[in-house]
């Protein structure tokens, strides 16, 4: 009876484990920026945009995608060290 509980217990703390990570999984993933998501050179005009209007102003033309999905500074974030 003792080796069956603790046969029992040993799965349910692997389940729990697994759903547990399974669930950080997938929050981590709904919360990264892609990684294909092209970076905006840190100039001062980049580096001032705040709104999608911001982006905008200079980028309706270029877009490879609507501009009404969001917020653009989500996805493109500043290149680093530049």
């Amino acid at each position: 009876m003792n080796s069956q509980m603790s046969y029992e217990v040993k799965w349910m703390k692997r389940i729990l484990f697994l759903l547990f990570f399974a669930l950080v999984l997938a929050a981590g993933c709904a919360v990264r920026r892609p990684m294909t998501a092209p970076h905006r050179r840190a100039t001062d005009e980049h580096r001032n945009a705040k709104t999608i209007a911001d982006c905008l102003d200079c980028h309706r033309d270029d877009m490879p995608h609507r501009p009404d999905r969001g917020n653009c500074l989500k996805c493109h974030r500043l290149e680093l060290g530049r």
